[in-house]
């Protein structure tokens, strides 16, 4: 039996970080699953609306198995900015979901794997 498609699509969560800052912050993670230039895109469009970002992590990246070349990227990241202004400045939403997943952590998981394996 296949496996299900899966499809173009930017997912996200956030928590607040905790600590002693003076200001709140926000830890942002994300799943682009695209081409690997659209990924760049989408993350450099990420980064620019979130404008100061600090600790930057790549998580996990690879290819979407049965995709036909989709390629996907986990990554975080903390920032000031605690919602996105402009998510159709990110991608297109109409053609690409853009949806926000409380499943997604900062760092590998099974519920990954299983999303990205179909």
């Amino acid at each position: 039996m296949a496996g299900r498609v899966i499809s173009k699509q930017v997912r996200y969560n956030w928590t607040v970080d905790e600590g002693e800052q003076t200001r709140q912050r926000y830890r942002w993670v994300f799943l682009v699953i695209n081409e690997p230039d659209k990924i760049r895109e989408i993350k450099d469009r990420i980064y620019e609306q979130m404008a100061l970002i600090v600790d930057q992590r790549k998580i996990d990246s690879g290819i979407v198995q049965n995709s036909g070349n989709l390629h996907y990227e986990l990554f975080s990241f903390s920032t000031d900015c605690g919602r996105i202004e402009n998510p159709h400045k990110i991608c297109d939403i109409k053609a690409i979901p853009f949806m926000k997943d409380t499943n997604l952590a900062d760092e590998k998981s099974d519920g990954l794997s299983l999303l990205i394996n179909g």
